[in-house]
């Protein structure tokens, strides 16, 4: 996994706009964090020893970052227009990937262009600069609650309402259904087992996809495991054959 030392190399002698907005966007692939407030921004400049961190006015290197980020409240976090300029940004001192990553990266865009749901198109993008950044664990969970999003959406529209919540109570007896919203409160492993019973997936599909929302959750969750590059290759080939193709 990549440190937030070496995810902030390329911009070490940057602006403190720059080193800023990395931060916040290494919170964001790395630690699944949507948003910061300045006093989290300014210690992740000090765990990523940039000179002078305790001194940096976060607050005004933020405000200069421009469209690149956005505010709410206390808390800042990356617009659009920031990942893809910090994408850029942060290969450009990067190693060069190894095949089989651009592979992916490149296979990723292209799935995203096809994609019309602007939340998954959004998930999809953020792997993909976890992916450049080396970031494979978060490029899984990104990938993985984009499939999830799209899962749902595909048993949505298989069945009316009744008919998923009487399936569903196959497995949740007490299980309540009425609207897409009562989604939220449906665990991803009951899920993809309402997509299998409803003949959206096979069974070898559905076991598949279960090894892959195990992959996820070994990712997702305060563990030593960290997935190479080929464990992180096959995850993506098989989302995109089940779930998106």
């Amino acid at each position: 996994m990549t440190t937030l030392v070496e995810f902030l190399a390329p911009v070490r002698n940057g602006s403190q706009s720059d080193q800023a907005i990395a931060v916040l966007l290494y919170l964001e692939v790395a630690e699944g964090r949507n948003s910061a407030t300045a006093t989290e921004v300014r210690q992740g400049l000090g765990r990523a020893r940039i000179a002078g961190a305790s001194q940096i006015n976060v607050p005004r290197a933020l405000n200069r970052a421009q469209e690149k980020v956005d505010r709410d409240g206390s808390h800042w976090s990356l617009t659009d227009t920031g990942r893809s300029y910090l994408g850029e940004l942060l290969a450009l001192a990067a190693p060069k990937a190894k095949a089989k990553a651009q592979r992916d990266v490149q296979t990723l865009k292209a799935l995203a262009e096809r994609v019309d749901d602007d939340a998954v198109r959004g998930y999809i993008n953020e792997a993909v600069l976890c992916l450049e950044a080396g970031a494979f664990r978060a490029a899984i969970v990104f990938l993985w609650t984009g499939a999830v999003a799209t899962i749902r959406d595909d048993v949505w529209h298989s069945e009316r309402p009744k008919g998923i919540e009487d399936a569903l109570k196959v497995h949740r007896p007490n299980a309540r259904f009425r609207k897409k919203d009562d989604f939220a409160y449906v665990k991803d492993v009951d899920l993809l087992r309402l997509a299998a019973d409803l003949g959206i997936y096979d069974k070898t599909q559905k076991q598949t996809l279960e090894a892959s929302l195990g992959l996820r959750n070994g990712c997702g969750h305060p563990t030593k495991y960290n997935p190479g590059e080929n464990k992180t290759s096959s995850f993506i080939e098989d989302i995109i054959g089940i779930v998106f193709t």
